[in-house]
């Protein structure tokens, strides 16, 4: 079985370190997420947002929120949701199916690993 999430971190074009990625499976977008984590030593030369991580493989906590906008879905799709101790807690201004439910995390699909 295939893990909930997998970290990898990320490189500019001269390979270069420049945060790290936590990818996981979003049951209700059925695609990939990806938190930007800090590199190790706790830099990290991306500007985008960066999520605190408890640093559990199996029961992950993020924070803050994770707000998704668009995707496969389209223009009008919002993903809005936390991401603790492995459990998924869909916020009520979600437009998907799954708005207001909490569900445990899936693993990761096998194209992705």
């Amino acid at each position: 079985m295939n893990p909930v999430l997998v970290v990898r971190t990320e490189v500019d074009h001269e390979g270069t370190p420049i945060c790290r990625g936590a990818w996981i499976w979003c049951p209700a977008c059925e695609e990939v997420h990806r938190f930007v984590l800090a590199l190790p030593d706790g830099t990290s030369l991306t500007p985008r947002p960066k999520w605190g991580w408890n640093g559990d493989e199996t029961a992950p906590t993020f924070d803050p929120s994770m707000l998704v906008r668009g995707g496969r879905q389209g223009s009008d799709h919002v993903c809005h949701s936390f991401l603790r101790v492995g459990v998924w807690d869909f916020l009520g201004d979600c437009t998907h199916t799954l708005a207001g439910q909490r569900l445990p995390m899936v693993p990761l699909p096998d194209w992705l690993m």
